[in-house]
């Protein structure tokens, strides 16, 4: 790698290390039942970034950090969450039917009348009138790695939060990150609230299959929108449009797999060059026109002649649309009330 595109590779690490920071700081400042929800639902994004980072420095300064850390491989399967997976439908689907399966005895009419709480089995998180979280999209994400018999395991949990903690302290050391970093202003309107829902009063059918799929995409959205976005002020920030980009394409990727194409700025999400630069710190090869005064170097005008703050815009133009199409989707199912609150 060129020694100028290393510099400019550090610099931009720094940055995103030092929002990396501000956003922790923000989340732990909520209360304790709506942290252990918001700090759940960014444990992708913060795996991305830190497993993104340790790949830079094994590859361009052949530092090995995470050869010896216990959660190694937690962190990469958590950091793949973030990723496009084309079998999301067919995961979701395969929980399911397990769950259908648990709770069918549970799901006569008698049972229902006297025990309603027993036949519950998906809960949402609800903030600022919109989901942002759900049970089942915790399974998803999680059953595999931090879940035993069926139920969080608590102690793993805590351990591996420790151990992240620790290696973002050590990343922040290494590229010379303010680890005492203030976040932003906090502004909650209101706090995280939950709903419990027995979606098996139905029969299990592939509609359901569907909602799941796309609740869990709605979610993820309505997450990085009203919790995360919030915190970089409307500004041009590096993390922010890769965690946006990331994110847009994903769920574009994703609803394919139901056949829905809504068509949203192919251009941006086409090229590979600019895919890899989002997804990783690998600037495009043969790239020479840096721009110093830029957060991204020039490399939207570069590959896809267009500004940062154009790109920003295209990128909350894009959640807010995925969200619109996403909720009209649902809202054409006999579930349409989970999201009507």
């Amino acid at each position: 790698m060129d020694d100028n595109i290393r510099k400019y590779n550090n610099m931009l690490i720094q940055t995103d290390l030092n929002s990396l920071m501000s956003l922790n700081r923000y989340l732990n400042s909520f209360s304790m039942f709506d942290k252990s929800i918001l700090y759940l639902n960014f444990m992708r994004y913060n795996n991305f970034i830190v497993l993104e980072i340790l790949d830079y420095l094994k590859k361009i300064y052949n530092i090995d950090l995470i050869e010896n850390l216990k959660y190694k491989k937690v962190i990469k399967k958590i950091r793949a969450k973030l990723k496009c997976n084309l079998s999301v439908l067919s995961t979701s689907s395969e929980i399911n039917e397990k769950m259908y399966k648990m709770f069918k005895k549970l799901n006569n009419p008698i049972i229902v009348k006297l025990f309603p709480n027993m036949c519950d089995n998906y809960g949402i998180y609800i903030y600022k009138n919109d989901v942002i979280a759900n049970t089942f999209e915790a399974y998803i994400m999680m059953g595999k790695i931090f879940y035993k018999n069926n139920k969080p395991n608590k102690n793993k949990i805590i351990s591996y939060s420790e151990e992240i903690g620790k290696l973002i302290g050590v990343l922040c050391d290494t590229f010379k990150v303010n680890k005492k970093i203030k976040c932003g202003n906090v502004r909650k309107n209101k706090n995280i609230r939950s709903k419990d829902y027995n979606l098996y009063k139905f029969t299990n059918d592939d509609t359901i299959n569907v909602v799941i799929f796309l609740l869990n995409k709605l979610v993820s959205l309505n997450f990085y929108k009203l919790i995360i976005s919030t915190q970089f002020n409307n500004k041009i920030n590096s993390l922010n449009i890769k965690f946006k980009y990331i994110l847009c394409r994903n769920t574009i990727e994703e609803l394919k797999e139901i056949n829905l194409d809504y068509n949203l700025y192919t251009i941006i999400f086409e090229n590979i060059e600019f895919r890899n630069f989002m997804y990783h710190y690998a600037f495009p090869i043969n790239f020479t026109n840096i721009n110093n005064c830029k957060l991204l170097f020039g490399i939207p005008e570069s590959l896809l002649n267009i500004s940062e703050r154009e790109l920003n815009s295209i990128l909350d133009k894009c959640i807010s649309k995925l969200i619109l199409n996403i909720k009209n989707e649902i809202n054409s199912t006999k579930y349409a009330y989970i999201i009507k609150q």
